[in-house]
């Protein structure tokens, strides 16, 4: 007679990744915006200016106001978002 125990078999059963949704464009609401793939945002914090948005983010003031649509006369408040890349 043959002592053998059973053998628990592995666990063999592999996790699969959860899906996860697509960022929205923050502009328009909508995901399928081809233009800003891969664009970054910086929010406006209270005191900050232009130039200050920029640096913080190792762009130039011209390629800021340029990305966002800006002039030199254009007013920003606290909590907006400016593109940054």
């Amino acid at each position: 007679m043959s002592s053998q125990k059973p053998v628990a078999a592995a666990n063999t059963s592999v996790k699969q990744p959860t899906a996860t949704s697509k960022p929205t464009n923050p502009s328009t609401g909508s995901s399928t915006g081809a233009s800003n793939v891969g664009s970054k945002y910086a929010t406006v914090e209270a005191g900050q200016g232009l130039y200050r948005v920029a640096v913080n983010h190792g762009i130039t003031l011209a390629q800021l106001m340029q990305l966002n649509g800006l002039s030199t006369n254009s007013a920003i408040h606290p909590g907006q978002r400016l593109r940054i890349k």
